[in-house]
Order: C-alpha cells, then structure tokens, then sequence
C-alpha cells in the first residue's frame, strides 16, 4: 500500500490508473477507465460514471480479470479494501436513488418468505379423535408459464440482490474473496451458489418466464451469465443448463423447455 493514501475520488482513481496501466497491457481497459470519471466513494465503493455514448467500453471494467486488477489497485492506493462500482451518467443523486429503490425491492422481496412460514406448530391431534387422512394435494402443474414455486421449495437461505449490476459485483468479489476459488471444487461449489442467487435475481426483476420476458432483461440475464463464464472459466452454456436445472428442482418457471 502506498505510504501516503489517497483521499479524494479523483486521486484514488489517477493513481489505480496508473497502477493498471502497468499491470495490464490492454489498450481498451485503459480507454475504459478514461472515459469514466470518479465521482464519490461510498463505503467501499469507489463510484465512476460513464456517458451513455461510452457504455460499450464499461464491459471491460467488469471482466472478472480486469475488474480484480482495478479493485487490487483501488485498494493499494486508498490504503483499504476498495471494489468499483460503474453507473450511467455522471449524477451521483441517481446512485443514491437506484440505493433507496433496492433496499425497498429487497424488503419486499423477502416480506413474502417472512410471511410464508408459519407462526407456531400445528397442535397434536388429541388422543381420542379418530384419525382423519388428509385430503391428497394434487400435484403440481409444470408448464411454460410463469408460476409461484411451493412455500416449501423456496430457498430461504439465498440473498435476493435486486438489481442485475448489484448482483454482477457481489458475484465478482464473492469469488475473489472465496478461500478455495484456486481449487476445481470450490469453483463449483461457488458456481452452484452463484446459481441460486442469479436464480432470485430473476424472480424478482423478470417479469415473465425467461424467453417471454422484457428483451432488455433477457439481455441482462445473458450478460450476467457470460460474466459469471469467465469468472469460473466455464462456457455460459453449461451455466445455463445448471441454471435451468435448479429452477427446475425448485420448481419455478424454465422458459420454453418441456416439462415432464
């Protein structure tokens, strides 16, 4: 770490820049980090903008690579764990807007897992009541559209990340910060976690089943699983099919694949 730690936005942000440009010979990651102009630190976020015009550069401040070398050199020159946080535009009131609308999205989101389970334990039946089979349930009905899973099959233990950029970031350092990330199978147990939260992801921000929903969402997803492909070294493909596995067993919509 450097001696003297740089204090404002912009002196963090010189300093990781040169800092990168030793560390990465990649003409298009120095372009990106050009255009994007620091504008707040926020925890232990640092906060950049880019102009809209210049958002098809942001993909290589995101590169699980190139983002761990930026994040490794925020830190060097700020004297603390430091991760970027890239936005549209240059107004740091929408961040901060963005900030309120997913912590009132993630509330939401897990007011119905709160409410789901129940509040005390059904009584005994007493001793001297016949008992009663219960009615049989009829099975559940797979189909290609969109349907709550059962209280039962909701996965509790997932964080639910309301934004698809959040989302990206927690993935991307969540795996540099995992002790076996270097062994085949901490990757996978990562992966299979990774799955879920994209996975929760999905359930709160895609407004159909994925291959009928929003084109911009459905891109979304796609990004965050080529993303999520070089994080692990893994084809996006193989993701998918891990991702349509577990909606599957959890028993949440899979787009247009037959059910059986």
């Amino acid at each position: 770490m450097d001696s003297q730690a740089a204090a404002t936005p912009e002196e963090i942000w010189t300093q990781a820049f040169l800092r990168v440009q030793r560390a990465i010979d990649v003409p298009t990651v120095w372009m990106a980090m050009e255009a994007a102009r620091p504008l707040a630190l926020e925890g232990n976020h640092l906060i950049v903008g880019m102009a809209p015009s210049d958002q098809y550069l942001r993909v290589n401040l995101q590169t699980h690579e190139y983002a761990t070398a930026i994040d490794d050199a925020l830190a060097a020159v700020a004297g603390r764990p430091l991760a970027l946080h890239v936005i549209e535009g240059f107004a740091i009131e929408s961040y901060h807007r963005q900030q309120e609308q997913e912590a009132i999205a993630a509330i939401e989101a897990q007011a119905p897992r709160s409410a789901s389970r129940p509040e005390a334990q059904r009584p005994e039946p007493s001793a001297a009541a016949p008992h009663r089979p219960e009615p049989a349930q009829p099975a559940p009905s797979y189909s290609t559209t969109s349907f709550q899973a059962p209280r039962s099959q909701v996965d509790d233990s997932v964080e639910v990340i309301p934004s698809w950029d959040r989302l990206n970031e927690r993935l991307t350092t969540g795996f540099k910060r995992m002790p076996l990330a270097r062994y085949p199978h901490g990757q996978a147990a990562f992966l299979l976690h990774a799955v879920k939260m994209i996975s929760a992801t999905m359930d709160l921000v895609m407004d159909a089943p994925f291959g009928q929903a929003d084109p911009i969402q459905e891109r979304n997803l796609a990004k965050c699983i080529e993303r999520l492909g070089v994080t692990v070294s893994l084809d996006p493909l193989f993701i998918s099919l891990e991702l349509i596995r577990y909606r599957r067993e959890m028993g949440r919509d899979i787009g247009f694949i037959p059910q059986s």
